[in-house]
């Protein structure tokens, strides 16, 4: 979709504040943070320009740009900026400045996958279920979680990456700014300056669980509600995509799934018809035989096909992504999140137990199937 006039010029502004000053200012650590910072968040922009079918001339010249700066290079990104630099909360997610927090996903939207020390240790509180009483969790015995938000106060974003720089696909911006924790809700606002947000919960495991209660009152349909988990290694499309609620409909009745992966940016979609203007619990289940997404306690989509699992751990990220100009300000709102391990445990170190452990009958199982519904949107 071709950007306004003004869109254009912020799009672009964005994507130049990625590439580092010639002159350093900075040195040592902090020098190297910059530079995570700005590879991290070229190398997502570089991969949801690529996604687009129809890029517009703007879209294009963002492309071209980066690639010029080696965005799109195998090796561009550094192992120490994927795992974090050492520097804790000050590596953002794609998307982020240097020294800021940290997209897309789903949207490949992926997400802007913000690099946070204090998310890991974050302490489950076991806690009610607040507006959502009915959980896959609670249904299916997972028992306790081995992370958890609650967004009980302002501090919880300390837990998080959160997205600042270029919006979805060069739509906008991502910022800080959209984000708010007001009497127990996260709330995410997009606007029609094309500011949009988001937040990623690194680090992730490889197989588990996943849920989260949200509710998204009718908006822009340019401006979609998500949850989706995203991969560590920041190699989408080959780490894969793990979309488990998207909301594009105005009136938020309809919600999209959708199962990203391979080289070539595949997909599995499925839909279902929910009212997400009312606070509802989303969650999906990954092991090593198969994904299931679930609302309420309810599966609504399933795939045995364990040849198109993700290949390497994944994270969360909640975001509010802008896909072209929106003309209205659109909101979502998260009372929780949590995450599980497949066994049970709750210890810090339980999702790389669950990922050497699980991860070695990966391939004896990959000839099922997959089902889904009518969903088919372009996440990347």
């Amino acid at each position: 979709m071709p950007l306004p006039a003004t869109a254009m010029a912020l799009a672009l502004s964005a994507a130049v504040s990625l590439i580092p000053a010639a002159a350093g200012e900075s040195s040592g650590n902090s020098r190297a943070v910059q530079e995570c910072a700005w590879k991290l968040s070229a190398a997502r922009l570089y991969q949801e320009l690529k996604a687009e079918h129809s890029p517009s001339t703007t879209q294009r010249q963002l492309l071209a740009m980066l690639d010029e700066h080696g965005a799109g290079a195998a090796k561009f990104v550094p192992q120490r900026c994927q795992d974090g630099g050492g520097n804790g909360n000050a590596l953002g997610h794609i998307g982020s400045p240097a020294g800021g927090s940290s997209p897309s996903g789903g949207s490949t939207g992926g997400g802007n996958s913000g690099t946070s020390s204090g998310s890991a240790g974050a302490t489950p509180t076991g806690g009610a279920d607040g507006n959502c009483p009915t959980t896959a969790a609670n249904k299916l015995g997972w028992g306790k979680p081995n992370r958890e938000d609650a967004f009980n106060d302002a501090s919880s974003i300390g837990n998080w990456g959160v997205y600042d720089g270029a919006g979805h696909a060069g739509n906008g911006t991502r910022s800080p700014k959209a984000i708010s924790i007001s009497d127990g809700i996260l709330t995410i606002t997009g606007t029609p300056d094309g500011q949009s947000g988001g937040m990623a919960w690194n680090p992730g495991q490889k197989y588990g669980r996943w849920e989260g209660c949200a509710q998204s009152p009718p908006g822009d349909p340019d401006l979609h509600s998500l949850f989706l988990l995203w991969p560590d290694a920041e190699n989408w499309p080959v780490g894969g995509e793990t979309d488990f609620m998207e909301i594009s409909d105005p009136a938020r009745k309809t919600v999209d799934g959708f199962f990203h992966y391979g080289a070539d940016n595949s997909q599995e979609s499925a839909s279902v018809d929910i009212d997400a203007t009312q606070w509802h619990a989303w969650a999906v289940e990954w092991t090593p035989q198969g994904a299931t997404y679930f609302v309420d306690g309810k599966e609504w989509w399933n795939t045995t096909n364990t040849s198109i699992l993700p290949p390497g751990p994944q994270h969360l990220t909640i975001q509010l992504d802008n896909f072209g100009n929106p003309g209205k300000e659109t909101t979502m709102h998260v009372d929780w999140v949590r995450q599980y391990s497949l066994d049970g445990s709750t210890g810090s170190n339980s999702a790389t137990k669950n990922s050497s452990e699980a991860g070695r009958g990966n391939e004896a199982n990959n000839d099922g199937g997959s089902r889904g519904g009518n969903g088919d949107g372009d996440n990347g």
